[in-house]
């Protein structure tokens, strides 16, 4: 159904709503043509986590609906997960292995 009528689904679903227990540093990747997600939806979501001091990055894709097609930008979004993971992710599961 439409947000309209079931809000209490939506709302139940929604992750904004649910913000305060995020505690992963967190990558929101947007195409600026998804009308899938509005674009201002990825604003709220990196907003709030700054907010509350969650480690975020947002990047906004130009003429990109739900996921980059263009090569150029492919790439780019590849080169910052890599990034991301070896900033936020690598070498935290050998420590939590180790003790």
């Amino acid at each position: 159904g439409e947000p309209w009528e079931d809000y209490e689904k939506y709302e139940k679903h929604s992750a904004i709503y649910r913000i305060k227990n995020v505690t992963t540093p967190s990558q929101v990747l947007h195409g600026e043509r998804d009308v899938r997600v509005p674009t201002s939806q990825g604003y709220e979501f990196f907003n709030a986590l700054d907010r509350i001091g969650i480690p975020t990055e947002m990047v906004v894709y130009p003429r990109t609906p739900h996921g980059p097609r263009e090569p150029k930008l492919l790439m780019d979004v590849s080169g910052r997960i890599l990034k991301w993971f070896d900033t936020h992710v690598k070498g935290k599961g050998k420590e939590k292995a180790a003790s």
